[in-house]
């Protein structure tokens, strides 16, 4: 949504010609190109986070307050007028999911896209299951989709991504969803040692990673939970 905020508000002048190239092709790559699309979002993104950078050429602080005040006003506008019909069950920065046995809601869809010069994609899921607004699940013909440090790392490992004891999720998911077994999905994934490691990292604010003889190892490790005690370097 804050691409077309920025576009709508001119913010970035005679580089917003530019700035619509980038963001009309990644709407043509969303659902066919996710590495190209991922890349695209990020350089979108990237923009609005550097209005608010004091050290980016792009610095402009009220272009950014302006930005994400229109966000909260169209948002919370389209949640206000679809109150009444639905049942709201999350709202976030640039969406809301809810529930309803009617299509009175098209109506006002139609209407806040004229309002605010904006675009509404709609999704529709069998079945929704949140811890917050930042933690879910969701499941769309027959997919799972999920997001949140909760059940993001359900899915294959992604470059850049946190993979760290992805066996956690993979058994919240699939307890939820299909109802299986916590157990019986650790013994289905025993063979795939990289699903159980954590992955720890020495933060700045500390010297290093070291064993009890003082030897130090690598800033980030991977670690297994074994049953003799035995040390492996890579």
């Amino acid at each position: 949504m804050y691409p077309h905020i920025i576009l709508n508000l001119d913010v970035l002048g005679s580089a917003s010609k530019k700035y619509r190239e980038i963001l009309e092709q990644r709407i043509q790559v969303k659902h066919t190109d996710e590495a190209l699309s991922d890349a695209l979002k990020l350089v979108l993104n990237s923009v609005y986070g550097n209005l608010n950078n004091q050290y980016s050429l792009l610095n402009n602080p009220n272009a950014a307050l302006s930005v994400c005040i229109y966000g909260q006003i169209a948002l919370y506008e389209l949640c206000k007028r679809l109150a009444p019909f639905v049942t709201l069950v999350n709202i976030n920065t640039d969406g809301v999911a809810f529930t309803t046995t009617n299509d009175n809601y098209l109506e006002i869809w139609n209407q806040w896209e004229k309002d605010f010069n904006l675009t509404l994609e709609e999704k529709n899921f069998e079945t929704w299951i949140q811890n917050n607004v930042n933690n879910y699940l969701a499941v769309r013909n027959g997919k799972i989709e999920t997001k949140g440090g909760d059940v993001n790392r359900f899915h294959e490992d992604k470059y850049f991504k946190n993979n760290s004891i992805r066996i956690a999720d993979i058994c919240l998911v699939e307890h939820l969803v299909n109802g299986q077994h916590v157990l019986t999905t650790i013994q289905e994934n025993l063979d795939k040692p990289h699903l159980f490691q954590y992955i720890l990292q020495a933060g700045g604010t500390f010297k290093g990673t070291f064993d009890e003889n003082d030897v130090q190892y690598n800033k980030i490790n991977r670690i297994f939970a074994t049953r003799k005690k035995r040390r492996y370097t890579l």
